[in-house]
Order: structure tokens, then sequence, then C-alpha cells
């Protein structure tokens, strides 16, 4: 029993990550696993009693004196107990790690199946943001080439192809970047930061004035990283609620109890309650990636807390009103 359990557990543990069915059989050598410890149990329980049946026969049939007859079947009932403790503690101790490593493989399968999803959906959408731009700027490129065109039209064509190659560009900035705080190789340099004027600058190089707020309900000057973390942090945070917000976001910097604070508030259809611990998970996105219509890869959250880990910046995320969500950075003094 011993061996063909092992080489069993060991298959079925080997197979759990590639086909989500073996999930059953590992339920079913669960139970056959308990099913053997209760048999063994009893085997072993009814064995005792058999012991000590044939222990006090011989005790009956071979001791005259009536004392001496009691003190032996006194000591063999005593025996008999401690041997049956003996069997229940013991028993307990391997049914609690029994089940105890029963719960640690399912978390870790599930675990495991859960990243193999979100890779799935990470390399669908990954597919789907490079082909949509490439597509848009090679039917610019096409147009301008076989159609003659006014300068305005040209214009507009090489407008918007600019902003295809922006998109490209952004995308692959998080996938390298992505991979940059998995492998912890890269370093942050930190000066004094004037907030505002930051990100005034940095809006205005984003494109997205018109649909982007700045409130600035108090000056405020942070120590950070403004060639790397900070753009990272905001332009991540930027998209994602235009993304999923058709009003405005607004960002608001001011000090709360000495510390100085960034919002970054959207009026979308919000996060729910039960993926706001997800989110910030690598590869994660709302939904499923063959029917969900929004842009991304499931990276843009991951960075902005790798980031924010690293840079002392805690990061928090609250429900908008009356609708929407609320990212908050608040920075080390």
């Amino acid at each position: 029993m011993p061996f063909s359990f092992s080489i069993i557990f060991r298959i079925i543990l080997a197979d759990m990550t590639k086909q989500p069915r073996t999930l059953l059989l590992f339920y079913v050598l669960v139970a056959y696993v308990a099913l053997q410890f209760i048999w063994w149990s009893y085997l072993l329980t009814s064995m005792s009693a058999e012991v000590m049946a044939q222990k006090k026969a011989i005790i009956e049939n071979t001791l005259i004196n009536e004392e001496e007859k009691r003190i032996a079947l006194k000591n063999i009932t005593k025996k008999h107990h401690n041997r049956i403790s003996m069997i229940v503690g013991e028993g307990s101790v391997f049914l609690g790690l029994l089940l105890f490593g029963i719960y640690r493989v399912k978390r870790s399968f599930e675990r495991e199946t859960e990243l193999a999803n979100q890779q799935k959906n990470f390399m669908l959408s990954v597919t789907h943001e490079l082909k949509t731009p490439l597509s848009a700027i090679k039917l610019n490129l096409q147009t301008l080439l076989k159609r003659k065109t006014d300068t305005e039209t040209q214009r507009i064509i090489l407008n918007r192809t600019n902003e295809e190659t922006d998109r490209l560009d952004h995308l692959i900035d998080n996938v390298l970047m992505a991979s940059r705080m998995e492998s912890s190789s890269v370093t942050f340099k930190k000066s004094k930061v004037d907030l505002a004027d930051f990100l005034n600058k940095f809006i205005s190089r984003y494109e997205v004035e018109e649909r982007v707020k700045i409130e600035i309900i108090e000056d405020a000057e942070i120590f950070g990283d403004d060639q790397l973390a900070l753009p990272l942090i905001f332009s991540n945070l930027i998209e994602n609620g235009l993304k999923y917000s058709d009003a405005l976001v607004t960002i608001r910097v001011g000090i709360d109890n000495q510390n100085v604070f960034a919002e970054i508030a959207d009026k979308g259809k919000g996060i729910p309650q039960s993926e706001k611990r997800k989110i910030f998970d690598r590869f994660y996105r709302m939904g499923d990636e063959e029917t969900r219509s929004n842009q991304g890869t499931g990276l843009g959250l991951f960075i902005v807390k790798s980031i924010a880990d690293k840079n002392n910046i805690q990061i928090t995320l609250k429900d908008n009103q009356p609708s929407g969500t609320i990212f908050r950075l608040t920075f080390a003094k």
C-alpha cells in the first residue's frame, strides 16, 4: 500500500497542472487513503481486543488465587487501554498531517490553475494588443502610399499612426518592466519632485489633457523618481481610469496628516469587492479574456504595485461616489 500510494500520488501531482479533470482522481485517491486509514484503525483495535480476550482467558484458566487473577486482569486491561490510546493518538496525528497535506496540495493546484488561466489570458490579450495597433499602422501607411491625400488628411493619418505607435511602445514598456520587476533588476534614482509641476508636464506629454483633470488641493513636494517610477505609476493608473470610464479622470494632490497623497479617480463601473484583492496580481484581469471588450494585458496594476512597494509608496483603493474607483497614493516622508 505505501509504495502504490506514493507512485499514484506522484503521478497525479505531475498531471494536475496539465489536466484539471485529474483533480477528480486526486479526490478519489484521498477517499481511498481515508478508507484505508479507517480500515487499519479498525483492524488494530480489533486485534488488540482479541489479544486482550485471549490473555484474559489464559489468566482465568491458569491462575487460582483470586487476588493474583484480579491484579493480572487489571494490568492487561490497563495495557489494552494504553494501546488503544496510542492507536488513537498516532492515528489522529497521521490524519491531521494527511488533511493538512491534502489542503496544501489542493491550494497549490488552485494557484497553478489560476496562474495558468491568467497566463493564457495574457497571451490572448498581448496578441490582440499587438495586432490591433500594427493593423492600424499598416492601414494608415497603405492609405498614404496608395491614395492621394491633402496635407490636412495626411496630418490626421500621421497623428493616428503616432498614437498607435505610442500604444505599442507603452505595451512593450509594460512587458519589459514586469519582467525586470520580477527579477529585481530595476533601480530607481530619487530626487526632490514638485508633484503638481510633474503632473502638469506629464499630462501635457500624455496627450489626454481633455480627459484628465488635475486638482491641486495643496502644493506638495516628494522625494521620488520622476524619470521612471512616477511616470509608470501615473501612466498606468490614468490609462486604467480612461479605459473603464467615459468621463473625466481626476487627479487630486494634497497633504493629509503631513503625508503627501495623490488620488486618481474615475467614474466607471467600479471594482467588485471580491476582485479588489486580486487586481494587483500579475496577469490578472476581471472577466474572461475571450469575452472581455476592454483592452489591456493584466500587467499595469501589477507594475504600479511593484514600483510603489519598492519606492515606499502606499497604494490603496476605495469606491468612488456615485460610481467608479479611487486609487490613492501616499508618499513616504
